[in-house]
Order: structure tokens, then sequence, then C-alpha cells
């Protein structure tokens, strides 16, 4: 897995991270309203999917989407951004539809980005 990980990350060259936008973020003001997608590793979701994924519904580039991949794989599980709730929600059952279409397994929640629960 690792291996493919690497190959991904092979297109740091072409595909440099983007710079921060504040302007497109819609980040809550009240810290109790910020919520984070959370991406749960698993050893029979392809890396490649996992990328495509954060690619497509996260709007990462694929050197930015290959690192997440790398975050999931190395911490079991990885909590990216910052959004509202409604945005984070959004994101999930978008996700979740495409997992299920493919038939994989791969286990994506919203969650407080303070406190870890969950919606």
């Amino acid at each position: 897995m690792l291996r493919r990980i690497r190959k991904a990350l092979s297109w740091r060259a072409t595909s440099a991270p983007r710079p921060f936008d504040p302007e497109r973020s819609d980040t809550p003001e009240d810290p109790n309203e910020i919520f984070s997608v959370r991406i749960f590793n698993d050893d029979s979701t392809p890396v490649e999917f996992v990328i495509s994924l954060a690619e497509k519904h996260l709007n990462l580039s694929k050197y930015e989407a290959a690192q997440l991949a790398l975050r999931v794989h190395r911490a079991e599980s990885y909590a990216f951004g910052r959004m509202s709730c409604q945005t984070a929600q959004s994101i999930v059952t978008a996700m979740r539809e495409e997992i299920e279409a493919e038939g994989m397994s791969l286990k994506i929640e919203s969650e407080h980005w303070m406190t870890g629960q969950t919606t």
C-alpha cells in the first residue's frame, strides 16, 4: 500500500498543493459549530479509491489527496477540515453513496472537531 501512496505522491512536481483560500471557507465563527470529515483506514479499500474520493469530494489536488491517504494509513483514521455541520454531512453523504456504489467498505463520518462526537 505504501508503494501506491508513494507513486501518487510522485505527482508533486506537476500537482503542487493549492494555497488556502479563506474566501471559500465556510468555517463557522462559533467553535461549537465546527465539524470535520473523518476517514478510517481499512485493509480492503484500495488507496487509489481513497485518493479519488478525496480529490472529488474534498476538492484536493492529487498530491494533497495522496498525503491525506498516507495520514489515514499511518494513523488508522484522519479528521480532515473544519467546516459547518451541514457541509460536513453533505460531503459524508456524497462519499458514502460513491463508496456503496463501488462496493467498498471504507468508513467515513462527520464529527465535531473539538469533542470528536459524530453526527
